[in-house]
């Protein structure tokens, strides 16, 4: 089973009755709401849901990440750890993506738009769910690029 987890700012954009307005939408800047969801679901595979701003893709598309780039200037691990020990958790192949995946940028609050993929939040997700043994993580990001 596919657990989906929809950022709150790709909530925002979306219309009302979206499908993707029906899963679980969470804060991504707050480990503890991060941690609270993913401790409620089995740790099979989860996908995330961000947004991006590209016109390398239409409107509405959902594009597939398979790396990213933390640019948030944050560690949502650093300081959470329940355990004195320093522990470094293998990111390498984070993520479970066909061969079309793009590596995005996560800029935090604000879209960078320097970028070619830039996301706000998703790898506080991703970094979390491998902290706490989820090993199947799917990443998308939704375009909402209009022309100007």
């Amino acid at each position: 089973m596919n657990f989906k987890i929809v950022t709150k700012q790709l909530a925002k954009q979306l219309p009302i009755d979206h499908e993707l307005n029906k899963e679980t939408i969470c804060n991504p800047r707050t480990y503890n709401e991060i941690h609270s969801i993913l401790k409620l679901i089995p740790p099979t595979m989860i996908q995330i849901y961000d947004s991006t701003f590209t016109p390398h893709y239409k409107r509405g598309s959902i594009i597939p990440v398979s790396d990213h780039i933390n640019r948030t200037g944050q560690n949502p691990l650093v300081g959470n750890s329940t355990s004195k020990k320093v522990e470094f958790i293998d990111i390498s192949n984070l993520y479970h993506s066909d061969k079309n995946g793009i590596t995005t940028d996560c800029c935090g609050e604000a879209l960078n738009k320097a970028y070619i993929y830039p996301s706000h939040h998703l790898c506080n997700f991703a970094l979390v769910a491998r902290s706490m043994g989820i090993k199947k993580i799917k990443a998308f990001l939704y375009n909402i690029y209009t022309k100007i």
